[in-house]
């Protein structure tokens, strides 16, 4: 396999195509050399063969090709390949390796890409996906989105008798990930911010409940990010907000497959106004929003900030007017 979805084929791209065999030195052995094409025509084609793994082949490192052989057998052929030189590689490809699982029903195969070093998984649609092993009646017709691979060996997740690619096409399945995985089978983070928004100090509780993955499997991690370098974990918990002004909060979610996706949801803390007395309305300016002036500890405190900051917000007006403080108040003022 190339990492462009195609086998090596030295009679059709010669050297088009990178590290094809032909242009090494076996390609003057007396007994000849085989690119991918020639694998295919003389032997993976001929024979009841399911899978071909390749590697070893840089750019992406990642490719995937479905055929259909001579008796109408369907092969799946992988390249996967994590090591220096690979687009994206650190480390020397940090310990990624592909995992294939069979699952129990011996027909549905679960790819996954996983380092038990950074103890991650690469959730990319080259990197997570599932294959269908198939022969026998499941390879004859139909095959509703005629590529040449009939409708039972390719993915039907939700069960419905036609191919999940065919049902995004259709839109019969929405696609909200544009993963190439119907919405009923994939991994949806949601939570709820309750109270969305509130002055200062602004408690705040998070609820991830409204997330969903497919069926048969489960979440088994929430972590959240408050955007002001506090960090959380479970489906449910808190947060306090001390400081005014708009953040998101960031939701990512694992599942058992080793999906992981992120969503997130705006937050605005308002500033915590007050009354202001001895100083007056001319000492104070003119604030961006009613109320965002208020005492604490013998100082003005001023929320500045939006458009035309330096003319329209206190941090202009109450520096340059405040010798009209009578003395007995301390003269400093602070914007925030």
């Amino acid at each position: 396999m190339y990492f462009d979805e195609t086998r090596y084929d030295w009679d059709a791209r010669g050297s088009g195509q990178s590290w094809n065999p032909y242009a090494y030195g076996t390609a003057s052995d007396p007994d000849g050399t085989n690119d991918g094409e020639d694998l295919w025509e003389n032997l993976v084609s001929r024979h009841n063969v399911a899978f071909v793994f390749s590697g070893h082949v840089l750019g992406d490192g990642t490719g995937r090709l479905t055929s259909v052989g001579a008796d109408g057998n369907v092969v799946h052929q992988l390249l996967a390949n994590y090591q220096s030189g690979v687009a994206g590689s650190v480390n020397g490809g940090n310990g990624f390796l592909r995992l294939m699982e069979v699952m129990p029903d011996g027909h549905n195969v679960r790819v996954r890409t996983y380092s038990p070093f950074t103890d991650t998984f690469k959730t990319e649609s080259d990197q997570y996906f599932h294959l269908v092993l198939c022969g026998g009646s499941e390879s004859e017709a139909p095959d509703v989105d005629s590529n040449r691979v009939a409708d039972g060996c390719e993915p039907d997740c939700n069960s419905n008798g036609s191919p999940d690619a065919f049902d995004i096409a259709t839109e019969t399945s929405s696609d909200a990930n544009e993963n190439g995985i119907p919405d009923e089978c994939d991994l949806l983070p949601a939570f709820l911010v309750s109270p969305e928004s509130g002055v200062e100090p602004l408690e705040v509780t998070v609820d991830a409940g409204g997330s969903r993955t497919q069926d048969g499997y489960e979440i088994v991690s929430y972590e959240w990010d408050f955007g002001d370098e506090a960090s959380g974990e479970g489906k449910t918990t808190g947060h306090e907000f001390t400081t005014p002004g708009s953040t998101s909060i960031r939701l990512t979610v694992r599942d058992d497959r080793g999906l992981r996706d992120t969503v997130e949801h705006p937050t605005n803390v308002l500033f915590r106004g007050g009354d202001v007395t001895p100083w007056r309305a001319e000492d104070v300016g003119q604030p961006v929003f009613p109320g965002a002036a208020r005492l604490e500890d013998s100082r003005l405190l001023a929320f500045a900030g939006g458009s035309g900051i330096f003319t329209t917000s206190d941090q202009s007006n109450s520096s340059s007017r405040k010798l009209r403080v009578p003395t007995t108040w301390s003269r400093s003022a602070s914007c925030v």
